[in-house]
């Protein structure tokens, strides 16, 4: 009998057509599978050619074996038609046993000029083949004979497994490629080694032989320094002491001074990278631990004339001060009155008046008023002087020079605070006294004297 066969060359996944003289179904398919070919249809004539009916002619698994990978066999019922006479297109001829075979590339040959057979899968009635419904493709079948490659969704369409791309253009092969993204798996890549994957960043395989994974707060990032993953899936956070140069456009990090620490409390970034410094009123524990502890008396780091309470977080003002106001977080403070102080702030007060005397003879214009204002210069000069002194007895007298000098200067308009009971205030004071006398202890009371009386006098 005349047997025509159709189904997809192993080699190249090309789907071929081929028909010969055969002793039975049997031989046709055998030698299907002896050239490679994964059978899906099949239709029979008699010798002559010349005279049809229908003949019931089944192909199972159990007489031929299992169906080829991608396919599944058929049974029914085969319709014999007439062979046409006319010219038939070939591309190649077989010859084995002293029989004559064609096989015949889909994609460029029809068997009839006239009627072009349909595509394998699709309904063709009338045309004297067997065809496979497009419904029995199985995709992800693996290939019989081709190691990596399984059935695609396309009927006919081979397709490399996960990991590998399909290579060569003439022979049906996979190769094995890292980077590559898992089609039915999220966030796991190839691996450099074949058949072994890898967790996208920020994920791990919480099971062994599982490749289903899960996102891991605080997992470092492989591939840039000084970030880890957040506790949030897909996001980051830079490692404690940096911050992320721009957020929206890269990983990029950098140190930034003033920065609390995650995991240690009451810490703060150093301004050299990688170092650590206690908050106010805090001390570290050991040289080998960025753990701190609580120290009742240390002065506050930044706010004068204030030191840490007993209770940890607490403030108190240094002795012989008090707070400013009762405004919580305002460690502003000011001195304590004493009546040495009182009474020498109010002395300085009364030098003050005369102030008031030698403004009054600047305004004149002549030669007496001139005098009479130097000498009441001179005269509250000398009574500030003789106030500081007697309340600070033991003061350097540049010391006390230059604070007289700064009263005058005020009186006279050419100082100004707008608060000279401020701490800021009192505490430029002592800056320019410092710069009169650096070592004279009494520098602090005689800027409190300043104040006091640049305060009481205007």
């Amino acid at each position: 009998m005349i047997v025509q066969i159709e189904g997809i060359r192993q080699s190249d996944g090309k789907r071929v057509r081929f028909k010969a003289d055969f002793d039975s179904i049997d031989a046709a398919v055998d030698k299907a599978r002896e050239l490679g070919i994964d059978v899906s249809s099949l239709s029979t004539w008699d010798d002559l050619g010349a005279s049809f009916g229908e003949t019931d002619a089944h192909v199972s698994g159990e007489s031929h074996g299992a169906p080829p990978h991608g396919r599944a066999w058929t049974s029914g019922r085969i319709s014999i038609g007439l062979a046409c006479a006319g010219a038939i297109v070939v591309t190649a001829v077989v010859a084995w046993n002293g029989r004559r075979g064609a096989i015949y590339d889909d994609e460029v040959v029809a068997w009839s000029i006239s009627d072009a057979q349909p595509v394998v899968g699709f309904d063709g009635e009338g045309d004297g083949i067997a065809h496979l419904p497009a419904s029995r493709w199985k995709p992800g079948e693996r290939h019989p004979t081709v190691a990596n490659v399984r059935a695609g969704q396309a009927p006919g369409k081979w397709e490399a497994e996960p990991g590998y791309v399909l290579a060569g253009s003439t022979i049906l092969s996979a190769e094995w490629r890292a980077g590559l993204n898992h089609p039915e798996h999220a966030n796991i890549r190839s691996a450099s080694v074949e058949q072994q994957w890898a967790a996208d960043p920020g994920y791990q395989f919480p099971r062994k032989g599982d490749l289903a994974v899960e996102w891991s707060p605080g997992r470092l990032h492989p591939d840039h320094a000084k970030i880890s993953a957040s506790t949030t899936e897909g996001r980051w956070r830079s490692d404690p002491g940096y911050v992320f140069v721009d957020p929206k456009a890269s990983f990029e990090v950098k140190w930034k001074q003033g920065l609390s620490h995650l995991s240690f409390p009451n810490i703060l970034s150093a301004d050299r990278e990688g170092y650590w410094t206690p908050e106010a009123g805090y001390e570290f524990i050991s040289s080998e631990s960025l753990g701190v502890r609580w120290k009742p008396g240390m002065p506050h780091r930044t706010a004068p004339h204030v030191v840490a309470s007993e209770a940890e977080g607490k403030w108190s003002a240094a002795p012989g001060y008090r707070f400013a106001n009762s405004v919580a977080g305002d460690l502003a403070v000011v001195a304590k009155s004493s009546p040495k102080m009182e009474e020498a702030i109010q002395n300085g007060i009364a030098a003050a008046l005369l102030n008031a005397a030698k403004q009054g003879f600047e305004g004149s214009d002549s030669l007496l008023g001139d005098i009479f204002g130097e000498v009441a210069r001179q005269g509250r000069q000398t009574a500030l002087k003789d106030a500081a002194r007697s309340a600070f007895p033991g003061a350097d007298y540049k010391s006390v020079g230059a604070a007289v000098d700064l009263i005058g200067q005020s009186l006279d308009g050419q100082l100004t605070a707008d608060n000279w009971l401020s701490p800021y205030t009192r505490d430029e004071v002592v800056r320019r006294l410092k710069v009169a006398s650096p070592n004279d202890p009494y520098v602090y009371d005689l800027a409190d004297f300043v104040c006091g009386v640049c305060s009481g006098a205007r």
